[in-house]
């Protein structure tokens, strides 16, 4: 069988030239065969570069999840730290507004709502369920710490105000010695013997003693001449803001000047025996909204 021939011809059709071949059986099987070993080795380096594509195509995705993961770690690590310094920062507010004794305002049980449109790079992070339910956590908690913080806000502006009304509230003696000697309401006028109303508290302490503010405000009148036996001599009047405004009467000497700034317990005016007064003393008022008030109810200490 391999010992037949066959005849190959080649014609080249421009010159009509012809070529013949006398080629045996085996001759042929031997170039198959050859031709089938060099498809071989060709096809190895064609599959090696296929792999090598779908290794590149599966890298690149790799590397595109990776970046991504990054980014959602960078995301999360930022915004850890911008809730731990937060609540820090609360812990501390919370710790120096229990320092002051006041009740801490319980917390509304409500829904607080989360929504807004997001960047692109939080769109492709979000793409992967678990990153979207931590990112949703993350989202929920830095909503509740900012809610946390205008709250902080709003209690240290109450607390503020509050403190700004104590410091204005007249509860003070405005002498540190003395002793009451006619108290607030009706009473015999120790001019005339007639009852009469006295708006305020009279008390008695030697001549030349330090008069204070009662409270922080603003002097709105002072009152240096004065007819003998007649009113309340020389005195002045302290606006407290909230309503409030007290009143020294009897002085000796006025310290302080009209529109000045006064703290409680400085030192305004010294006490005396001026106007309608028997003896050394310092008449006191209180009014809270031009209504005469019981002094002995303001006083703490």
């Amino acid at each position: 069988m391999l010992g037949k021939r066959y005849i190959f011809t080649i014609v080249e059709t421009k010159s009509n030239k012809a070529y013949s071949a006398l080629i045996n059986r085996s001759t042929i099987v031997i170039i198959f065969i050859v031709m089938f070993i060099a498809a071989g080795i060709l096809t190895i380096p064609l599959t090696t570069s296929i792999h090598r594509i779908r290794n590149t195509i599966e890298f690149t995705k790799l590397q595109k999840e990776n970046q991504i993961l990054r980014q959602a770690y960078d995301s999360w690590k930022e915004r850890i730290n911008y809730i731990e310094n937060t609540i820090e920062e609360l812990n501390i507010k919370n710790n120096n507004l229990m320092a002051q004794q006041f009740d801490s305002l319980p917390k509304p049980d409500i829904q607080l709502g989360v929504g807004g449109p997001e960047s692109m790079s939080r769109v492709s992070i979000l793409e992967y369920p678990d990153i979207k339910k931590t990112d949703k956590n993350l989202t929920k908690l830095e909503v509740e710490i900012d809610w946390l913080k205008k709250n902080m806000t709003d209690i240290e502006k109450v607390i503020a105000r509050r403190m700004d009304m104590l410091n204005h509230y007249p509860s003070i003696k405005p002498v540190e010695k003395g002793w009451y000697s006619s108290g607030f309401g009706e009473r015999k006028d120790p001019f005339t013997g007639k009852k009469e109303f006295h708006p305020g508290l009279d008390i008695s302490i030697p001549e030349g003693s330090n008069v204070m503010a009662t409270a922080d405000g603003i002097v709105v009148f002072t009152k240096d001449k004065f007819i003998p036996y007649k009113g309340y001599g020389k005195f002045i009047i302290i606006d407290h803001g909230y309503g409030y405004k007290t009143l020294y009467g009897h002085l000796s000497k006025i310290i302080v000047r009209k529109g000045q700034h006064v703290k409680r317990g400085q030192i305004i005016a010294l006490s005396g025996n001026t106007g309608k007064s028997t003896s050394p003393h310092i008449h006191y008022e209180v009014m809270s909204y031009g209504k005469p008030q019981n002094p002995i109810n303001f006083i703490l200490d």
